[in-house]
């Protein structure tokens, strides 16, 4: 118990020496890498490494890559040994005085392969699964606590739709994901650095 405290104060300290309503996203570059968890189709359980990198050029619009590197599926149904993934695209931040909750849509690509060999006419003969890249699209909705300076919790869901085409039979690559950690941000804006020096003076 006195670890998961200490654990939880380490997290939320950095975040209450700055109040959200001094924070401007506007010029703010955010970073992440955290772990995500990903649930598909026949009760299949996939673990990710994943990251981003978000930058807003208005207080509601944000511009955001995020990559996923495929560790296993952690279910007893294993169909992948490859599923990294890789995303760009547009998010949309509302107006909130505590939370920063948002939606986006980023189109992607997998490399992905399967887990089974292809049998051909021939008995003894099989082919290993060819790795391939393919087309994916997706949705997320989450939110931000930009509780510090240089520091942000985030939480968000994403759903994925694709299907892994190769030399095998196809397989869906639909999956809903979810990741949350801690981000860190830094203001990339000179303007209003020089701005906020300004005002202190």
């Amino acid at each position: 118990m006195e670890i998961k405290t200490l654990l939880i104060a380490l997290v939320c300290l950095p975040l209450g020496a700055f109040s959200q309503s001094d924070f401007e996203k506007k010029g703010q570059l955010q970073a992440s890498a955290t772990f995500s968890i990903g649930l598909m189709r026949d009760n299949v359980q996939n673990a990710y490494l994943h990251g981003f990198i978000n930058y807003f050029p208005e207080e509601s619009i944000s511009l955001r890559g995020d990559g996923y590197y495929f560790f296993n599926s952690i279910s007893d149904f294993k169909p992948l040994t490859l599923n990294h993934q890789i995303y760009a695209g547009g998010f949309y931040h509302f107006k909130s005085s505590k939370i920063d909750p948002y939606l986006g849509f980023q189109p992607g690509i997998a490399i992905s392969s399967r887990s089974d060999s292809i049998q051909s006419f021939d008995p003894t003969f099989t082919e290993p699964s060819a790795t391939s890249v393919n087309p994916l699209t997706s949705f997320v909705a989450g939110f931000n606590y930009f509780g510090g300076k240089h520091f942000s919790l985030f939480v968000e869901t994403r759903y994925t739709r694709g299907v892994h085409l190769s030399n095998s039979w196809p397989k869906y690559l639909d999956e809903l994901r979810f990741s949350f950690g801690l981000a860190f941000q830094v203001n990339t804006n000179p303007r209003r650095k020089v701005r906020k020096l300004n005002e202190s003076e």
